[in-house]
């Protein structure tokens, strides 16, 4: 029913908290917290100003690898500061145009002797956008135009 009012030359405004309905229908997002505008953009404005996709490595034994595989990885392909998590033994970083950057990331900490058990790659959402810019507390409106 939106698309079809905005196809017919209608501007809405939406408020919404369900962020991929708003990247799917608005063309300008405006993210407020705290009464205040904090953001307003794209959706992929907004997304790119992320840094780039989230990389996730599983590590085998994150006790043993995880200082290792944070300095295999830093400044060569993390564009964010890599973050372990020694309990659930991932380590997560942002990396420009992950997909590239992929096979030498695995090359360099198996070169470090790390052992890997699985490595994704996830593109940035509205909700990583939402919560890097308001640390969770605002409020999204959604614009859009005709």
């Amino acid at each position: 029913m939106i698309t079809g009012l905005v196809a017919g030359g209608m501007t809405l405004l939406l408020t919404t908290q369900y962020l991929e309905e708003a990247d799917s229908l608005a063309d300008r997002v405006l993210v407020i917290s705290e009464g205040r505008e904090v953001a307003l953009g794209t959706p992929a404005e907004l997304k790119g100003r992320l840094g780039g996709d989230r990389v996730r490595v599983d590590l085998a034994d994150p006790q043993r690898d995880g200082r290792a595989a944070v300095a295999a990885v830093s400044g060569a392909f993390a564009r964010s500061a890599p973050e372990l998590d020694a309990a659930s033994g991932t380590l997560t970083f942002r990396a420009r145009d992950a997909a590239r950057a992929l096979a030498p990331c695995v090359g360099a900490l198996g070169d470090a002797g790390i052992t890997i058990a699985g490595i994704s790659v996830q593109q940035p959402t509205l909700d990583d956008v939402f919560f890097t810019l308001t640390s969770g507390h605002g409020t999204t409106r959604i614009a859009k135009e005709a």
